[in-house]
């Protein structure tokens, strides 16, 4: 932020504030279901708290990403805590995080199907230690440590360097409700919308991703600028979605972009960039620095995605071709392919570094350090939860916390 004079950033963190204070929390408003067979959005995760540390899920209380194996990164906020607040008494719930793909490889993109919260169609882990910057953690970001790495699934990479310009194409990808109105229409389901960036201040941590506001009446309608959009919005439940940029891919083979993580949601309209939580240390030394992506060369040869290019990889894709998996019934760019993504699959194959590994390896050793929390999984019922903290001076007041805590909800 050294480029930033203190009356413009005083100006540009007005407006946050603002944001934030115009809605509790933040689903993709307008947005559509992810396709089954677009596994990049794979690592778009269901934040969830589990009050009674039941067999499986919880109440839904936003989004996160996982940016490394065993890491997620989610909003501060959702965890009912503000800026000044210490971390959860972690005997008093437990948080679980559920990834949309199985280990079949079979995807379900809502969180419920035919009432069975627990139908089994998805990779869910707990979190069993935060890595939070000291207070106050301005940065409304946190990094949960996972109890297993995730296996399938690839995670996003991180785009510290680069913050997108007014007119850049941005994806926005949640769990939560996608009607044009705060906590109206569809949740519980993954969803993405596609807009353009709005004019922004991109030389700080925060990112104004839209000019919108949700609708407050019904007819419900968004409230956008007549020039320009289309625009992405948040609402309950995408706190800590990530907002997303494609960039082309490290892998020759593949014509579908990668995936970049450029924010975090912490409010309808706006977020923090990933360099916040490594800024939010000061002159802390950090525990843990988020790293920035590196390509990955072989995203279609290495079909099981555990970083190696083997024969396993084609035999397991063989064995979900015949089955008719959504994973090889659409080629690399999305359209429907069959017998036309054997072809492709194996051309990758045979032009791949089979001694190569992508940089989104496991990060299997917790660190330890300052803002380490580590998490007991208990085996009782835990603890009556705390009250959410209401002072409406921090950045998560009464006007700005997901209202999950009396939800009761699967």
């Amino acid at each position: 932020m050294s480029n930033v004079s203190a009356g413009a950033f005083k100006a540009i963190l007005g407006v946050f504030v603002a944001a934030l204070a115009a809605a509790p929390a933040s689903g993709v408003a307008n947005g559509t279901v992810v396709p089954c067979g677009d596994r990049r959005f794979d690592a778009v995760g269901a934040f969830m708290t589990n009050w009674a540390n039941g067999p499986c899920g919880g109440s839904l209380s936003g989004t996160c990403t996982l940016i490394a194996a065993d890491r997620i990164i989610t909003a501060r906020h959702c965890l009912d805590i503000g800026p000044s607040n210490p971390m959860p008494d972690p005997q008093s719930r437990t948080w679980r995080v559920r990834f949309r793909r199985s280990p079949s490889g079979e995807a379900a993109n809502s969180l419920s199907i035919a009432g069975d919260a627990c139908h089994g169609v998805y990779t869910e882990r707990r979190v069993i230690a935060w890595i939070d910057a000291p207070p106050p953690n301005n940065a409304d970001q946190v990094v949960g440590i996972l109890d297993a790495p995730v296996q399938g699934i690839r995670p996003i990479g991180v785009e510290l360097t680069d913050p997108p310009r007014a007119g850049r194409e941005v994806i926005l990808a949640g769990w939560g409700f996608d009607g044009a109105c705060f906590q109206s229409g569809d949740w519980g389901t993954l969803k993405m919308a596609r807009g353009m960036m709005p004019a922004n201040f991109a030389v700080n941590d925060f990112l104004v991703f839209s000019p919108c506001a949700l609708g407050n009446s019904s007819p419900c309608q968004l409230s956008c600028p007549a020039a320009g959009g289309p625009f992405i919005l948040g609402n309950l439940y995408d706190s800590g979605a990530p907002v997303l940029i494609e960039v082309p891919s490290g892998d020759p083979h593949s014509r579908r972009p990668e995936l970049r993580l450029i924010a975090t949601v912490s409010s309808p309209n706006g977020g923090r960039r990933p360099s916040a939580f490594n800024n939010a240390w000061g002159l802390t030394p950090p525990t843990y620095v988020i790293p920035a992506a590196t390509p990955v060369r072989d995203v279609v040869a290495d079909f099981n995605i555990d970083g190696t290019v083997n024969f396993r990889d084609v035999v397991e894709f063989l064995h979900a071709f015949f089955r008719g998996s959504c994973l090889v019934q659409a080629d690399q760019a999305g359209q429907a392919a069959g017998a036309q993504s054997i072809f492709e699959f194996l051309s990758a194959y045979f032009g791949s570094s089979p001694a190569s590994a992508p940089a989104t390896l496991p990060l299997l050793n917790p660190p330890v350090g300052p803002g380490v929390v580590p998490i007991t999984i208990p085996g009782l019922i835990p603890t009556t939860p705390p009250a959410s903290p209401t002072d409406p001076a921090t950045l998560s007041g009464s006007g700005v916390l997901d209202p999950w805590s009396s939800d009761t909800r699967p």
